[in-house]
């Protein structure tokens, strides 16, 4: 028996498996050893050769809660594995499971959890209670999940990635947790989030919450991460960024992306915190005007010292005229403004006469 990359429970009679299982009987031989797998699998009888575990399949499989439940309950050598996966392929059907709980592992923990492509809606308190200590990556998407116990994630204290992506998400707790680096609960058009959902977890790189359906951002939301790099709000519903909504003491904000939101003001300091390389995406918004009091001050924080940073203000329905001389005649600030930059009948701010501009412009 060797070192296992996902679960597998067997009491006798193995079969041509590769990849993970868990099963009662009707097998005969194990490609690469018993307990060597990269998944889970688990069915009763009569199954076939599977490659990768549970969702990557290569014949007919079912599995269902009560079957998922059962694997648990066989014998198990060890108690500590590296993945639990079931991964279904998106243009089959979905794997007919529907929630995990507390008795859904047994006493079992993993370090990966990876469920895609099912008909899970529920996640409940505890579930992975055995793996609080091990647990580093929780992948669970592409399924109509609505709650998960986010308020756990503060015993996980080896958890660095959580992607929830497209679900449905009803609420997300305030996080806590000093190991989290990646948080990606993106295509949740319905997920309430807290006016202080990220401040227990410093230490986060990447926040994506594209298409979550936010109309709102409160000062100082994403005022504590201490190295955040990438910031993803496009796809929402924000028209107003309020001051001190976009606050960052990171030094290292490399993307900061609000493409895709009908934005069409936005208030003084409303950002601070970029550098010389931040790439700013406000593509597809409804600026009217870029005023220089408002604006000046964001060009300033990303033009010294000199570096790649990149604006992009494209297709909104922008005026371009005298109230932007501030912008065209400053060679620094339009080295920052991305090239395909545009006007609102699409000519692009590059291409503006700034001696015309300069000449005729108070």
């Amino acid at each position: 028996m060797g070192v296992s990359e996902g679960v597998w429970a067997c009491q006798r009679g193995y079969g041509h498996v590769r990849g993970g299982m868990g099963c009662q009987r009707g097998y005969g031989g194990v490609r690469g050893g018993m307990g060597v797998s990269e998944g889970v699998w688990g069915c009763q009888r009569g199954c076939g050769r599977v490659r990768g575990g549970v969702g990557a399949s290569e014949g007919v499989w079912y599995i269902d809660d009560e079957q998922l439940s059962q694997i648990f309950q066989a014998y198990f050598p060890f108690h500590s594995y590296n993945r639990f996966r079931i991964v279904k392929d998106p243009s089959e059907n979905r794997v007919d499971i529907t929630r995990l709980d507390s008795t859904t592992f047994g006493q079992v923990s993993f370090r990966a959890v990876e469920i895609s492509h099912t008909n899970l809606v529920n996640i409940g308190a505890l579930t992975f209670n055995y793996s609080y200590s091990h647990l580093e990556s929780i992948s669970i998407t592409d399924n109509f999940l609505e709650y998960f116990p986010f308020d756990e994630v503060i015993y996980c204290t080896k958890l660095e990635t959580i992607d929830l992506s497209e679900n449905r998400l009803i609420h997300m707790s305030d996080l806590a947790s000093s190991s989290l680096k990646y948080i990606d609960v993106s295509h949740n058009p319905t997920i309430a989030l807290g006016d202080q959902a990220f401040y227990g977890s410093p230490n986060l790189l990447e926040i994506s919450l594209k298409n979550t359906g936010i109309s709102h951002i409160a000062a100082y939301d994403f005022s504590q991460q201490l190295v955040l790099t990438s910031l993803d709000l496009s796809n929402n519903n924000l028209e107003i960024i309020r001051t001190d909504a976009l606050q960052f003491i990171s030094p290292d904000i490399a993307v900061l992306n609000l493409d895709s939101n009908p934005i069409a003001h936005v208030e003084e300091e409303f950002v601070s915190g970029l550098n010389s390389n931040t790439e700013l995406r406000l593509v597809d918004a409804q600026l009217t005007d870029l005023p220089e009091h408002v604006w000046e001050p964001v060009f300033q924080q990303a033009a010294f010292p000199s570096g790649t940073a990149q604006f992009y203000i494209i297709n909104n329905p922008l005026e371009c005229a005298c109230n932007l001389k501030w912008l065209v005649m400053d060679l620094d600030y339009m080295r920052v403004l991305h090239e395909d930059s545009t006007c609102f009948d699409g000519t692009p701010i590059h291409g503006l006469d700034a001696e015309f501009i300069d000449n005729n412009c108070p």
